[in-house]
């Protein structure tokens, strides 16, 4: 017999909540902790603090319930949203210890879950973490446009495209595509089944296509179909230059903030990798480099 799926998603929160809430170690109790709940209780690894409730003998403080509220958008400062807040709260660790004290949490598909939010949520502050200690000076800001903007160029071209798995149906295509009088329209619709795709590509600069393409459209003029094959890691594709335009960046003020989002989110993603590399890692049978 198992819990409803209600249930066991409330109870997935609850353990959520308790580990956001031991990442946080007393935030907002307003009192000296002293230490996290280690009774093995469905509130394990929880902060200390002040005691806002007694579920079954286990404790529940403050920095618990202050999270728990705001995850659900309640002001515990507004008395009645705290009572609401608390009462959700005393509900999902009764459920909790429900599933504690039953055979729900000896299954191994609860205790994956279980283990893999507490990783996830880990992961995630980690991540927080990482990005919050990226310094990037407004000249690296501002490097990085003008390498974009270069890398961009000041053209902009609209293609179609018949892309295939297999490069014999490919180039069956191509030769139709290339033949006197063909219509490219005409053949995305006779292609439109054994083709994986078949479609307008829209307005796009030189950074925003594959590079392939980038290279292609370069040595073609507005109207012409590509007289080989581009090759990309999706397949296959008889690509159409349809037409082309003059290509005017965003001023550096109207994309500051993305670049400096771009920017971060490599910084951290070269520190993710640095962990990698570090890492004793031992995956048989998967693409995980193996480190000693």
């Amino acid at each position: 017999m198992t819990l409803p799926l209600m249930c066991l998603r409330r109870a997935r929160a609850l353990f959520l909540i308790g580990s956001t809430v031991f990442l946080l170690g007393g935030c907002g109790s307003g009192q000296p902790t002293s230490g996290a709940q280690s009774d093995g209780g469905a509130l394990q690894g929880a902060p200390d603090g002040p005691m806002v409730a007694v579920v079954n003998g286990e404790r529940v403080t403050q920095p618990v319930l202050d999270v728990f509220a705001g995850g659900r958008g309640l002001d515990v400062a507004e008395p009645a949203q705290r009572q609401q807040a608390l009462d959700a709260l005393i509900e999902s660790l009764l459920l909790a210890q429900a599933a504690l004290a039953g055979p729900l949490s000896t299954q191994p598909d609860v205790q994956a879950e279980l283990a893999l939010v507490r990783v996830q949520q880990l992961s995630l502050r980690q991540l927080g973490a990482l990005g919050s200690e990226v310094e990037l000076s407004e000249q690296e800001l501002r490097d990085y446009y003008s390498s974009e903007v270069e890398r961009s160029g000041r053209i902009e071209f609209k293609a179609q495209h018949i892309l295939f798995a297999d490069e014999a149906t490919a180039t069956t295509a191509l030769a139709d595509a290339t033949a006197a009088g063909a219509d490219f329209n005409a053949l995305m619709q006779k292609y439109q089944g054994s083709a994986l795709q078949a479609a307008d590509l829209g307005w796009a600069n030189r950074a925003q296509t594959p590079p392939e393409f980038a290279e292609v459209f370069a040595q073609l003029g507005d109207g012409e179909v590509a007289p080989v094959l581009v090759q990309t890691r999706f397949g296959f594709h008889v690509l159409k230059r349809e037409t082309s335009r003059e290509f005017t960046p965003p001023p550096f003020e109207q994309v500051r903030e993305g670049v400096l989002q771009q920017l971060t989110q490599q910084a951290v993603a070269d520190r993710v990798r640095a962990l990698r590399s570090t890492a004793t890692i031992s995956a048989p049978g998967s693409s995980a480099a193996a480190t000693p």
